[in-house]
């Protein structure tokens, strides 16, 4: 048997009744063989898309309610739920108040995912801290005693190892444990000394896009009539 490895592939010929050691780098690889003149070439599989999980709401966010969560699963084809999580009041995830060792909610989901490798997680009721906010960030009272409060602190989003199973294009194989931690805040700051700390030195617009103070003083701040207002995609309230 002859071998080589140029241009990274190993290739040779396999010759009747020899023996001899093949040895590679570890990965994937091609192999091709030919019967009638024993040469083989091994090729190797090189995959160039990077595989990277996001959730949206982000992670990085403070949120003031959940209802559900997007999962991308980047460079996968498809992930699929496994049947226990199709059901969202008994499915395998949890939501756990990290404080307080809570399972304050369980997580399901849909059957289908949303796109091939993006599913829809859903919590088996709203998480819900300081106030609820209407469609426009403005308090609604008449939706307050609706929901549960839970305080506000760290959360964590669990999913077991085996709940959802990842195709590459080549293999299908479940996921391993995942967990998301989540921070739980006021979509407003309280009072407005932490508005100004907050958000001093930052473009500062009304709902409809206004621009009503550019990099912010704690002056400026403090004069800003009440309402509600956005700074980098954030709203808070002046009261």
């Amino acid at each position: 048997m002859t071998a080589s490895d140029d241009t990274n592939c190993l290739e040779g010929y396999l010759m009747e009744g020899s023996k001899t050691t093949i040895t590679t780098a570890a990965g994937k690889y091609d192999f091709w063989f030919n019967s009638a003149t024993g040469q083989f070439r091994l090729t190797p599989v090189t995959n160039t898309t990077e595989k990277s999980i996001t959730i949206d709401p982000s992670t990085a966010d403070i949120h003031n309610r959940f209802s559900d969560f997007l999962v991308t699963f980047n460079g996968y084809n498809t992930a699929v739920l496994d049947p226990t999580m199709y059901d969202i009041f008994n499915g395998p995830g949890t939501f756990i108040n990290v404080e307080t060792n809570e399972v304050v909610a369980r997580v399901g989901g849909q059957p289908f995912p949303i796109v091939n490798n993006t599913i829809l997680l859903q919590l088996s009721q709203t998480i819900f801290n300081q106030e609820y906010l209407d469609v426009e960030g403005n308090p609604d009272p008449s939706e307050i005693g609706k929901y549960e409060a839970y305080p506000n602190g760290a959360y964590v989003l669990s999913l077991p190892a085996g709940s959802i199973m990842l195709n590459d294009g080549s293999t299908t194989f479940p996921n391993d444990p995942l967990e998301f931690l989540f921070t739980l805040g006021d979509i407003h700051t309280s009072g407005i000394k932490g508005v100004a700390a907050e958000f001093e030195a930052m473009d500062i617009y009304t709902l409809n896009g206004v621009l009503k103070a550019k990099n912010a003083t704690a002056e400026d701040i403090n004069a800003l009539p009440k309402g509600v207002y956005v700074v980098k995609g954030r709203k808070f309230i002046v009261r």
